[in-house]
């Protein structure tokens, strides 16, 4: 396993986009990481170095970035199989466990310091009040959750009504990869259901966060 020195958010993401699996992450993807990630990153210098979980690890920025900057037990759930976006190799460098699961069907038998769950709720299939309820029965420590909250937002099934994305197993989920689409308040507004007192900010840019 590899052991990492300190490194910049800039120099995971050279890194990430040579191990990526095609072409998305230099095409699309990384620009759009510049949006958030700096963000995630300033939140996660200030958390203790303890378990971490990351739900929807995407092509792994985030995970190699923790790696790199004194996490060493690294858990990854995502929907998708291991390899879609996150290579063996780059696993390796992560030193991490990468677990195929969805957030929607139920929470992991564990406990984590801290949870990391970044653009994940506008694709979630099912119900995003009840996989939140998943995480937070996950939870030991602090959890940071995002969303894009861009005006306009890019068409969504369910437009920006997440009350009316079904809950697990109760109905044939769409194909749309945007499911739901917030903004500011709805993101506010769902996440609140979960956790009554979140904090949410938006700092400049299309995202919005909220400590829980």
């Amino acid at each position: 396993m590899k052991v990492w020195p300190q490194a910049s958010l800039t120099e995971v993401q050279c890194v990430i986009e040579k191990l990526a699996p095609n072409d998305g992450y230099r095409d699309a993807y990384r620009k759009m990481e510049e949006s958030y990630l700096p963000a995630v990153c300033d939140w996660l210098r200030a958390q203790p170095r303890g378990r971490l979980l990351e739900v929807g690890p995407g092509w792994g920025t985030t995970a190699l970035w923790a790696k790199a900057n004194g996490w060493s037990d690294i858990t990854l759930l995502d929907v998708v199989d291991r390899g879609t976006w996150i290579t063996d190799e780059l696993l390796d460098m992560v030193g991490g466990r990468y677990i195929q699961g969805d957030i929607c069907a139920g929470p992991l038998d564990e406990r984590f310091d801290t949870v990391v769950m970044t653009m994940v709720v506008g694709h979630l299939k099912y119900s995003p009040v009840e996989a939140l309820e998943h995480v937070r029965l996950m939870q030991h420590g602090w959890a940071l959750i995002s969303a894009l909250a861009e005006e306009p937002h890019p068409p969504a099934a369910y437009g920006y009504d997440w009350r009316a994305v079904p809950r697990y197993g109760e109905a044939t989920p769409v194909a749309d990869m945007v499911v739901c689409a917030y903004n500011e308040d709805t993101f506010a507004e769902m996440v609140r259901e979960v956790w009554p007192l979140a904090r949410v900010w938006r700092p400049p840019g299309p995202v919005v966060f909220a400590e829980v």
